[in-house]
């Protein structure tokens, strides 16, 4: 057994996986105490690749994981990475602790004793503990799993001056400001702060509400059977714009007193996820697009004039910038640009001036907001598997998670003061359902298949139909699964590294798998995982993004879209057999084998085409390719997952190969998904279909208050 320790006045007791400080006992996770007492028998400096390898061994772990337990380990030891006590970074290198562990029997010092900061280990000041062979590296490594964290839930970084949180301040008070039943969201602080403005979905509509705070009842300003979301107080008047999903879609404005409401702009799509106003009220920020293949953008509208124009300009290959916050000042807008559903960057413009990336997240963002300094923000994004709320300081340019709330957070915002921060707070759970064809044509009504607690999404069936791959969080990191097609015997593949959509694609013969997997530089490549035995090849190596693998008919080749360029998605193939990479064609995102020849996704448009004479040529009514889960392959064609109406779910669509058709698959609404991309996928017999329905999604709006600034 480990045996106890002291690190200054704690006693550490790994077998019992917590520490303890006089009459207080501090739990924490077995990985967070297997990466301590790899600190402390280092007795010196260890890089984060080697204690990456001595807690998890050949676990696929990414090094955030590490950096969560450090973070987690620091708060458990009152550290803090700013000026530490027990556990130094050591930028680009790694971690050493600064107090030498004492052994149990010798007597913990007393307060004075406790250095006040850094200093380096001292060997006159503490004999080294004797480490039972039952603690080696490669012991700690066959004993435990990956840690467990969260589903793809929704955290906060810690701030400075004036709403900073250290990473070693205790959890911060969470009270609800919505617990209604349904669900509520886009909270919106009015500018004096003592009411709150949010969208509620009772039943089948979400309508606006307003509530005094800090206690009153809420009362809906709206009652139009559209949805109504995205609530943003009007600067120097009593009144609130918001978003409707009518014919035509537009952005409204309401006296909070209640009222008819009056339109202010026609949007061109239903889809606009954030409003903001200049301080002097004069500019309506909003996000909309041209059309249904162009990619969304910031709009600013001059409510003098009438006039709206975009302000930032997107890329064509890219679905657009989405999530954006207005400074406090007005002059900056920070904001989310998706090169593809769920790789997104964070960017920051000038208003009339230049934009520069701030990070690349490859994951997604759910909200960003200001802190009203004007010098930091905060955004929700979902990088280390869960969807946690993130701090980035303008200057340090390096974003951190918070430790101390804001768990399962997104949308957040801050009140004007600084000193309260609401969000919304997130949860749902999605299972694998399953649905027989039936004589007629039509579908059975679905039953489930694979039931859990956890997520499971984006199934695909094999080639011979008799076997499903599927991602999974059941174990708690994203996981490749396979199972029996009725949901018999499943078990994993190993660890892929990110919750967002991702394509599987089985080889012909059916015992590899293809999928993206994110390392732990983050950097998303094609791995090769072998169904029988689990074991996996790295068949790219590119900082850049590969999506939409396929296999080619022969089983030689997988064909994949990838951003390599810069500039466009471009169509590639990588040989299985010697890695061989050959460029297939330019504006094209993806490339998938049929019987009677390629179909090809355009890389502007997303719109699926045909090959002809080596030009692309759109299929007519085929919807665009949107997200990289939204169709399967058949052997006469393909499906697709259509564009879903508002409030309604997504249908099912069949492209012919043979005629080049587009026709609606009878009955296939029975996929009752509101969120796109979670997968589906029909067997080689056309007789059976797997798709993914959420079982629980709600959430509530979710206050904290903010510290004092730091002395």
């Amino acid at each position: 057994m480990t045996p106890d320790f002291y690190l200054s006045d704690l006693l550490v007791r790994p077998s019992l996986n917590r520490l303890e400080h006089g009459d207080r006992t501090i739990p924490i996770e077995p990985k967070v105490m297997d990466v301590l007492v790899c600190l402390a028998q280092a007795a010196g400096l260890l890089s984060r690749s080697e204690l990456v390898q001595s807690v998890w061994g050949h676990e696929f772990v990414s090094e955030h994981v590490l950096s969560r337990c450090i973070s987690e380990l620091r708060r458990a030891l009152g550290d803090d990475h700013r000026r530490p006590r027990f556990i130094e970074t050591i930028r680009g290198r790694g971690y050493r602790l600064l107090i030498a562990p004492r052994p149990l029997e010798d007597t913990p010092p007393t307060a004075a004793e406790v250095p006040p900061g850094p200093r380096e280990p001292s060997s006159d000041s503490a004999r080294p503990v004797t480490w039972s062979r039952a603690i080696a590296p490669s012991h700690l490594a066959s004993a435990c799993a990956v840690i467990v964290f969260a589903t793809f839930t929704l955290l906060l970084s810690n701030r400075r001056d004036p709403t900073v949180l250290r990473a070693t301040d205790p959890p911060a008070l969470e009270h609800p400001l919505t617990s209604y039943p349904g669900t509520e969201l886009d909270p919106a602080y009015s500018p004096d702060g003592r009411r709150l403005a949010f969208a509620w979905r009772r039943e089948n509509d979400l309508d606006i509400h307003i509530r005094d705070l800090p206690s009153g009842d809420p009362k809906r300003l709206t009652s139009d059977p559209s949805d109504e979301t995205n609530p943003v107080w009007i600067p120097g008047r009593d009144r609130i714009s918001f978003v409707r999903a009518s014919e035509p879609p537009g952005i409204f404005a309401i006296d909070a007193g209640g009222g008819a409401a009056e339109r202010l702009i026609t949007l061109t799509s239903g889809t606009c996820p954030d409003l903001a106003w200049s301080p002097d009220g004069r500019w309506l920020y909003f996000v909309d697009r041209p059309s249904s293949v162009a990619p969304f953008s910031v709009h600013r509208w001059d409510s003098r004039t009438g006039v709206s124009r975009p302000i930032t300009d997107p890329p064509v290959h890219t679905f657009g910038d989405r999530d954006f916050a207005l400074s406090p000042d007005g002059k900056r807008l920070a904001y989310a640009r998706a090169v593809l559903a769920g790789h997104e960057e964070l960017w920051l413009s000038v208003i009339g001036g230049e934009s520069r990336r701030l990070v690349r997240e490859r994951s997604s963002i759910l909200g960003i907001t200001w802190e009203p300094n004007g010098r930091a923000i905060y955004y929700s994004s979902n990088r280390l598997t869960e969807q946690l709320l993130w701090h980035l300081d303008l200057e340090d340019g390096e974003p951190r998670p918070v430790t101390s709330f804001g768990r399962d957070g997104c949308d957040p915002v801050i009140d004007a003061s600084g000193g309260r921060m609401a969000f919304e707070q997130q949860r749902y759970r999605t299972d694998l359902w399953r649905s027989e064809r039936l004589e007629d044509g039509t579908w059975s009504e679905p039953v489930p298949l694979l039931p859990s607690t956890r997520i499971e999404l984006q199934p695909v069936f094999s080639p011979e139909g008799r076997r499903l791959a599927f991602v999974s969080s059941r174990r708690g990191d994203p996981e490749l699964w396979i199972c029996d097609s009725d949901g018999r015997e499943p078990r994993s593949l190993g660890r892929i590294g990110e919750p967002n959509p991702v394509s599987i694609a089985w080889s012909p013969n059916g015992a590899s798998l293809v999928a993206p997997v994110l390392d732990a530089q983050r950097r998303r490549d094609l791995w090769q995982f072998d169904v029988e035995t689990g074991e996996r090849r790295r068949l790219t190596d590119d900082p850049a993004v590969e999506i939409l693998p396929h296999w080619s008919q022969d089983g030689e080749w997988v064909r994949f879209g990838s951003d390599r360029e810069g500039s466009s998605w471009e169509a590639w193939q990588v040989s299985v057999g010697d890695l061989r990479q050959e460029r297939l064609a330019t504006d094209a995102v993806a490339w998938f084998s049929t019987k009677s020849g390629p179909i090809v996704c355009h890389g502007e448009t997303g719109a699926p085409c045909r090959v002809q004479s080596g030009e692309l040529h759109p299929i007519e009514g085929a919807p665009r390719l949107m997200l990289e889960a939204e169709l399967a392959l058949g052997p006469g064609g393909m499906w697709f997952l259509g564009e879903a109406e508002t409030g309604r779910p997504a249908p099912i669509l069949w492209f012919d190969s043979s005629d080049q058709s587009v026709r609606p698959v009878p009955n296939a609404a029975l996929l009752r998904q509101d969120i796109p991309g979670l997968g589906f996928s029909v067997s080689r017999d056309e007789r059976t279909l797997v798709f993914t329905q959420i079982e629980i999604r709600d959430s509530d709006i979710v206050e904290v208050d903010l510290p004092k600034p730091l002395e």
